[in-house]
């Protein structure tokens, strides 16, 4: 019997991440991701064929590591870098 591998979530487009990212307070335009990509930044992806296909748990630790921490207001001091 062959094994059917199935991820656990659905994998995204990039148009599909951008989307999701968006929904969730992180806006890029399609050439930044097109960017990304050609330089091999994160979010990292899976490439399938000639599809980018990205994993929305990796989608949500680049979101970590690119939002800063949450703030109460504008003038809430920024912690130091």
């Amino acid at each position: 019997m062959a094994v059917v591998w199935k991820p656990a979530m659905k994998l995204l487009t990039t148009s599909e991440a951008i989307e999701y990212t968006a929904a969730r307070g992180l806006k890029r335009a399609p050439s930044t991701w097109a960017h990304w990509a050609q330089e091999g930044e994160p979010p990292y992806r899976k490439d399938a064929s000639r599809y980018r296909l990205y994993d929305p748990k990796d989608l949500d630790e680049f979101m970590r590591s690119r939002l800063g921490p949450r703030q109460q207001s504008t003038k809430s001091p920024r912690p130091a870098a």
